[in-house]
């Protein structure tokens, strides 16, 4: 049993050592990364703050463009009716543009149909002022025993 105990001895010796080595080991590679998760820990806790900060900004800009785009749809529905009214009124005053048109052309022709027949009725005149002027001219001549004159006014009418 020498043998044994020796080979004992030695195994409980090298055992105990190797878990000494391996708790010394351990622990300080323990606090380590005890130290390295902490300091990971707290970069985290102020990165999820940061985030956090930052959700609440793009909630508050995303209520306020929701808000925005209510209101321009809202705008944009009032927009749509009133061009809706401002097109219905432009076809009603196409509409009496067209019939202002159609008195203006009725007017300028009973217009031009009025000046042809001033102009015929003026040429008349004319033809009788010339007439009454030629008998005139007659008259003197029979009553002044056949000289005219000299200070016979002409008649002349000039109707415009």
């Amino acid at each position: 049993m020498n043998t044994t105990g020796r080979w004992l001895f030695v195994f409980t010796l090298l055992s105990g050592l190797t878990v000494y080595g391996c708790a010394q080991q351990d622990s300080r590679s323990t606090n380590s990364r005890i130290r390295a998760l902490e300091a990971r820990n707290t970069k985290l806790e102020s990165d999820y703050k940061v985030v956090t900060r930052a959700n609440e900004s793009y909630r508050s800009k995303l209520t306020q463009t929701e808000q925005h785009l209510a209101d321009s749809g809202q705008t944009l529905t009032t927009t749509a009716q009133e061009r809706d009214e401002l097109r219905s009124e432009m076809a009603q005053r196409a509409i009496e543009l067209a019939a202002v048109r159609k008195h203006l052309a009725q007017a300028q022709t009973e217009i031009q149909q009025r000046i042809g027949e001033r102009n015929v009725l003026k040429s008349q005149l004319t033809e009788l002022s010339q007439e009454l002027q030629v008998m005139a001219g007659r008259i003197e001549t029979v009553l002044h025993g056949g000289t005219p004159r000299p200070n016979s006014a002409a008649l002349i009418v000039d109707i415009e």
